[in-house]
């Protein structure tokens, strides 16, 4: 029987969704023990229910693209761990890992999703299309307790607009077009699963997930260079070069985020 959908995009709406690909991700795993592939891919509930979603505006573009990216990072995940199966080999670790890790960040944000719904825009600012800030400090905690509990690498950049004048400060208006275009090359650079926020003037903060140290230093290699061949034009005709600079922490269990940022 086919699933029905209400406007509203809550818990009757996702959790149908959910139940789909637990038991499909049930079955996926079972697969390696049987020694007989899964002969099946992903569910097709989740696109039926992303086309519903964006047709009634129940989400924003910035969200249905970044769950489309999530979504089928689990789908290749789990193509490479069938792979294996279908060739009579026992998948290495590393292939369980990811399908297990990206199985994990689609239930996460599905699940977070809902509960952006009753705070505000799907849980997007509408300026950058990144995280919302009001968000930021749940987020990070969540992802703090999951390190925790898992032992998963986690890292956080604050990023930086060099020589950021001091005429732009507060100023969102004449700021925006930098901002937005910083924004993008952010998106770029983080994988599906990371999240970014924007604190305001000249700084960003983001949050890598799976990350270490040398992880989260490529990607800001990746951002500094993605940011130059954008070629990211001043606010109201300044001269200048825009460049973003940015340094990276590995936070801990119990450490506070706000002195972390105001350390970094």
């Amino acid at each position: 029987m086919a699933l029905e959908y209400k406007s509203v995009l809550g818990l009757e709406s996702i959790m149908p969704v959910l139940d789909e690909y637990v038991v499909w991700y049930g079955r996926l795993v079972r697969s390696y023990f049987e020694g007989a592939p899964l002969g099946e891919e992903a569910p097709s509930v989740f696109s039926d229910w992303l086309t519903k979603a964006i047709i009634e505006k129940s989400i924003n573009g910035d969200m249905a693209d970044k769950i489309q990216a999530v979504h089928l990072d689990m789908v290749q995940a789990a193509r490479n761990f069938t792979g294996h199966v279908a060739g009579r080999g026992a998948p290495p670790l590393q292939a369980y890992d990811d399908l297990n890790g990206h199985y994990e960040e689609f239930i996460h944000i599905m699940r977070r999703l809902e509960k952006d719904r009753a705070v505000e825009n799907s849980g997007f600012d509408e300026l950058t299309g990144l995280r919302s800030l009001r968000l930021m400090n749940e987020d990070v905690t969540r992802e703090m307790e999951r390190r925790s509990r898992q032992g998963n690498p986690f890292a956080l950049a604050l990023v930086k607009i060099n020589n950021f004048r001091d005429e732009w400060r507060g100023d969102e208006e004449i700021c925006r077009p930098m901002v937005r275009r910083i924004s993008d090359e952010i998106k770029h650079c983080l994988r599906s699963f990371d999240d970014a926020y924007y604190l305001g003037d000249e700084y960003f903060l983001l949050a890598l997930k799976h990350a270490d140290i040398l992880g989260s230093q490529a990607a800001m290699t990746r951002l500094n260079q993605g940011v130059l061949e954008a070629n990211v034009q001043a606010p109201g005709g300044a001269l200048g070069e825009i460049t973003v600079s940015s340094v990276v922490c590995e936070p801990t269990p119990g450490d506070s985020l706000e002195e972390l940022v105001e350390h970094m």
